[in-house]
């Protein structure tokens, strides 16, 4: 079964309005979440690099992967950045 991987084009399709604040995403191996991982750094200066899951069994087509890239824009990275606020 194929793994979709988001390519930068997708990545500023979903994550633009973050990558216009400064954030940079970068797609990093990472087994224990399941496959991939977004890792998005924050910006200049900043040691914060979380990484949100980008599971093998969310990534089995396009569609899935973008639904799930979806789930983490309006769901996993909303509320990081406002739990970031509130801290």
């Amino acid at each position: 079964m194929s793994h979709f991987i988001p390519d930068a084009e997708s990545i500023t399709e979903f994550y633009g309005a973050y990558e216009q604040r400064g954030c940079k995403f970068e797609i990093v191996p990472a087994p224990e979440m399941g496959g991939y991982g977004l890792r998005m750094r924050l910006g200049e200066g900043s040691d914060v690099l979380p990484i949100f899951p980008l599971p093998q069994s969310e990534m089995d087509s396009v569609e899935a992967a973008e639904r799930w890239l979806a789930h983490l824009r309006d769901h996993e990275l909303s509320l990081f950045f406002s739990l970031r606020k509130a801290g």
